[in-house]
């Protein structure tokens, strides 16, 4: 068994997940739909209530969600942060 650091996720910090709608695959496993959103605090040891781009709130534990860069997601009329 190997040992893996907690992830800690921030306030407003772009994140993403397969929480979305089921999917049926290529090969007709089903998937979900990964939506981006961004973490609105955290409720518990490991868990975060996440607001979605399309106005989904859900709490999620860390290990489904992938941290994102800052310029992820943006409409194409949006410009691109400089950091």
């Amino acid at each position: 068994m190997r040992a893996t650091a907690n992830k800690w996720l921030h306030s407003n910090q772009r994140v993403s997940g397969a929480v979305g709608d089921s999917l049926e695959g290529p090969t007709k496993n089903w998937h979900q739909r990964r939506l981006c959103g961004k973490v609105f605090g955290a409720v518990g040891e490991r868990s975060y209530l996440v607001r979605f781009d399309d106005g989904l709130e859900k709490e999620c534990v860390s290990a489904m969600l992938r941290v994102e860069k800052a310029h992820m997601s943006l409409q194409p009329e949006q410009p691109i942060p400089i950091s």
